[in-house]
């Protein structure tokens, strides 16, 4: 299955991204309907990240430099 990784910005962390970035590894579960919306299992790529952003209803995004690529919403399965 495909898998995606890249800088993710948490809504509800916004002012740690000036600070710290943390890299979101995505790996495709399914596809829902469209060839965009995926669902995912996610996890930072380190330990040291914040793994309690992890949560059900965080609002992400990723960043591929200063362009947002990916909205993202943790959901449980």
């Amino acid at each position: 299955m495909p898998h995606y990784t890249a800088p993710a910005r948490f809504t509800a962390h916004a002012d740690a991204w000036l600070i710290e970035a943390w890299d979101l590894l995505i790996h495709q579960v399914n596809c829902l309907g469209g060839l965009n919306q995926w669902l995912a299992d996610v996890q930072f790529r380190v330990d040291e990240a914040p793994h309690a952003w992890l949560i059900t209803h965080a609002v992400f995004e990723l960043y591929e430099g200063k362009r947002c690529v990916v909205k993202g919403t943790i959901t449980d399965r």
